[in-house]
């Protein structure tokens, strides 16, 4: 496969022409035109990282912030690999944003442990423990049927062989086990504001 010379050209070389965008003898087109070309190789990525975190609205919404705080930042900014930099502003992004959420639940330091899914600190512990403990009385108030589903398919389990237990169609269990993460989801929203 072929190489053109827009795949050729780093990151790090495209963010120095958005950094030098207001310098004498910079174009700004060039500049909004290395700013896309980043665009297209990092947002999918990039918002798989967000919505990995929080849903799809608010992924859109800091996938946005992102972007604008990269146009803003990188004219006085040294990011080194863009790429990490990229995510390093992601994860800033989804850690503002729960703050404001849950605005003084969260200590500055335990914001970010959670949000890296690093789960050392006590305090993250204890959150955790509250998601699992909220996430079990959500999944008991389900229906029997659903219930045990959404267990079988969190153990491992391939629906082929959850159906066969269950007496339904593998078709009816994987539409029966989407539902219930759905009611789950909502419920879990429900109990911990």
């Amino acid at each position: 496969m072929a190489t053109t010379a827009s795949e050729s050209v780093s990151d790090e070389e495209l963010a120095g022409v958005v950094a030098r965008r207001e310098q004498a003898g910079s174009s700004m087109t060039s500049a909004a035109s290395a700013l896309e070309r980043l665009y297209q190789r990092h947002e999918l990525p990039l918002k798989s990282f967000l919505m990995a975190r929080v849903g799809r609205a608010d992924a859109e919404d800091l996938s946005q912030l992102v972007w604008l705080r990269v146009w803003k930042s990188l004219p006085g900014a040294k990011p080194g690999p863009f790429r990490a930099w990229l995510f390093e502003i992601a994860r800033n992004a989804l850690v503002d944003h729960a703050r404001k959420k849950r605005p003084g639940s969260l200590a500055d330091d335990q914001a970010g442990g959670i949000v890296d899914g690093a789960l050392g600190k006590p305090e993250a512990r204890l959150v955790e423990h509250e998601r699992k403990t909220a996430l079990e009385n959500c999944l008991a108030r389900l229906k029997q049927e659903y219930a045990v589903v959404v267990r079988g398919r969190l153990s491992g389990e391939e629906y082929d062989s959850i159906s066969k237990a269950q007496g339904i169609r593998p078709e009816r269990a994987h539409s029966i086990y989407h539902k219930a993460v759905k009611l789950l989801k909502s419920c879990v929203e429900r109990v911990l504001p």
